[in-house]
């Protein structure tokens, strides 16, 4: 039966109670699927009660390079970039496009959203660049293109960590005299393709469901189960 068939079931049995308790299984059932994704092997915890997809961080990487290429081949124009790591989960990315993006200033941001119930407060200062002003002080009255860089981009809420940190890049550029000519998004999973009329490259997916890492901030067992800590300092030096 479908859920329209069985809702109209239980309303013909005049029963309000069972119609409630259907619904309310329909919408856990909902929110139990979650896609885990680990960086290598599957870590041995209990993951009953949930129906999952696991995958591992190199299969992402490969999946989503094939749409990377895509954006790649506009940093070999004359056109300079300015990267932004948005720092949720970005870091994770960068030993493998670095390559690609060495020629450019880096900087990180992590804005102050969809933050989780174990972050602690002065987490968004450790993980924002300190050299953010003065990095873009060096770059007054040019023309930049912005990349951001960030793990998982959905579309299911209003204020996405990338458009939080687009809206303070802008603010910045305004403030140095920066034109901004061209804005992208590079991403592992993307369930949309434009986010505020940025194209978004990745590895695209219609799974609706919660998603799980053992990575970034997303872990309640730690301050930061992968700090990336070294990742940070090397930004920091460029």
């Amino acid at each position: 039966m479908t859920r329209k068939e069985v809702l109209e079931f239980l309303k013909e049995e005049g029963r309000a109670a069972p119609i409630r308790e259907y619904n309310s299984l329909i919408d856990s059932l909902n929110s139990a699927s979650n896609l885990l994704i680990y960086r290598n092997s599957i870590p041995e915890y209990s993951v009953v009660g949930e129906s999952f997809a696991p995958l591992s961080l190199n299969t992402l990487l490969r999946w989503s390079e094939r749409d990377w290429s895509r954006m790649y081949k506009k940093f070999k124009s004359d056109t300079s970039w300015f990267v932004v790591f948005v720092a949720r989960g970005g870091f994770i990315l960068m030993d493998t496009i670095e390559n690609h993006i060495d020629e450019f200033p880096w900087t990180y941001i992590k804005p102050k959203t969809n933050i989780r119930s174990h972050e602690d407060e002065s987490m968004f200062d450790t993980y924002t660049d300190e050299q953010l002003d003065q990095k873009m002080s060096k770059m007054r009255g040019k023309s930049l293109s912005i990349l951001y860089i960030e793990d998982m981009i959905p579309d299911d809420y209003d204020d996405s960590n990338i458009e939080i940190t687009n809206e303070i890049i802008s603010a910045k550029a305004e403030e140095f005299d920066i034109e901004i000519t061209e804005r992208a998004v590079i991403a592992l999973l993307t369930r949309t393709t434009s986010i505020s009329g940025m194209p978004v490259y990745g590895t695209l997916i219609s799974y609706q469901g919660g998603v799980i890492l053992d990575w970034g901030n997303d872990r309640t067992d730690g301050f930061d189960f992968f700090d990336f800590s070294e990742t940070k300092e090397y930004i920091d030096d460029l």
